[in-house]
């Protein structure tokens, strides 16, 4: 094997690594709220989700993931807010707004979220993580409709962002 090539497998060994590695940090920590989605497919289905995930909506593992998060959405979940999620996917943007969502049982919350972008070593788009956690009713649609930025104290997905900046290489 070519030193090249060997060199290309070490990496991607480390790689796949640092990736265990973070997923095993993130869900050992029940109060941190954490989805990863397939962004290689259009409906991005769940991959990986966090206990605080499944604490804070409610669904069980083999309920959800395979599943996009869709399916947190309801009757009074906002289509402008639904739209402007979209838009920054499809841009391959990192967006942080809040969406009213609905748990497992039907009642809803202030879903305050950070949807990130992260690209292989070819550069190509691979996964969205999201980080999440609950609000209070009407600061999340405050803060979206002036356009504002979440006050230091409520990103808590700011301790998770460091992890996997955007557009870094896993």
């Amino acid at each position: 094997m070519h030193t090249r090539a060997r060199n290309q497998v070490k990496r991607a060994d480390l790689d796949r690594c640092k990736t265990t590695e973070m997923l095993k940090f993130i869900n050992n920590r029940g109060w941190i709220s954490v989805s990863i989605s397939d962004a290689s497919s259009s409906d991005m289905p769940l991959v990986f989700a966090s206990e605080g995930f499944f604490k804070m909506t409610g669904y069980a593992a083999g309920e959800i993931l395979g599943h996009s998060l869709d399916m947190l959405y309801g009757p009074d979940t906002d289509p402008a807010t639904i739209a402007l999620i979209q838009r920054a996917v499809n841009a391959s943007q990192t967006v942080s707004t809040c969406i009213l969502a609905y748990r497992k049982d039907g009642t809803s919350f202030w879903n305050h979220i950070c949807l990130q972008p992260v690209w292989d070593s070819s550069a190509a788009l691979r996964f969205y993580i999201c980080t999440q956690y609950t609000g209070t009713s009407g600061v999340g649609n405050l803060v979206r409709d002036i356009g504002a930025s979440f006050p230091s104290g409520l990103q808590t997905h700011a301790t998770i962002a460091p992890i996997v900046p955007s557009k870094s290489f896993i």
